[in-house]
């Protein structure tokens, strides 16, 4: 009887709060906002500072507050801001923009909302989306960031022209997209791994000596990894412009 009750239990616990979209966002959401503090590595031998943001997409109005607080606060220091952000059109060719936007997202079933600002987004009540004038970037900044056709041109020379079909052409960005099943070992290759090689590169050849990149928090573990593989060292938060 025990059992059943506790079994019962955790089925009312999970069916009630687990499928519910906007619990969890909020839950990570304000873990995040709490704990929050910015990534600084130094290198005394380059003479170099680099501070990044770990940002949430979807956030507390607070939170972007927050951190544009921050980025005025370095720029007036003299940092130099970068941020995250794929860019969908590479030049003035809308053809070859679509083609390659479709190639991605048969690759990765993803034609990010960027690129399309019609597609309906998920509604989190209390939660916003991240825009770039509301965490303090600003024209000139520097996009730090692959393009579409960066990504698929990389990919393709590597492993093959990415083949289209009338269904590709046929399905329009605000539908759903079931042209086929999408490897998801191919999306974290485009997603994470060309486009971090790609941004480290220039966080690592750019030559200003203060930099504050405003970027996603699933990537900064790993970035502060290759920076520390390449002689720099954290500075404590604490000991941080505040």
């Amino acid at each position: 009887i025990i059992m059943k009750k506790s079994i019962l239990f955790l089925l009312l616990f999970f069916t009630g709060f687990t499928s519910n979209a906007q619990f969890l966002a909020k839950m990570f959401v304000k873990n995040h906002n709490n704990i929050f503090r910015p990534s600084i590595l130094v290198s005394t031998e380059k003479n170099r500072e680099i501070v990044m943001l770990g940002m949430t997409h979807v956030g507390e109005q607070s939170f972007y507050d927050k951190i544009k607080h921050k980025v005025d606060s370095l720029r007036n220091e003299g940092f130099i801001v970068f941020y995250e952000g794929v860019k969908i059109k590479s030049e003035n060719d809308t053809l070859n923009d679509d083609l390659f936007l479709r190639k991605f997202r048969k690759l990765t079933n993803d034609a990010l909302y960027q690129s399309n600002p019609d597609k309906e987004k998920k509604n989190f009540k209390g939660l916003v989306y991240q825009e770039k004038s509301d965490i303090g970037i600003k024209k000139g900044d520097f996009r730090n960031d692959a393009t579409i056709k960066e990504l698929v041109q990389k990919y393709e020379k590597q492993f093959g022209e990415v083949e289209l079909k009338t269904c590709d052409f046929e399905t329009n960005f605000n539908q759903k997209y079931k042209c086929g099943k999408v490897d998801k070992r191919i999306t974290n290759y485009l997603v994470n791994t060309l486009r971090e090689k790609l941004m480290i590169e220039n966080l690592l050849n750019h030559p200003e000596s203060k930099i504050v990149f405003v970027i996603g928090q699933g990537h900064v573990p790993n970035f502060a990894h290759i920076l520390k593989e390449n002689g720099y060292e954290y500075k404590h938060w604490l000991n941080a412009k505040k």
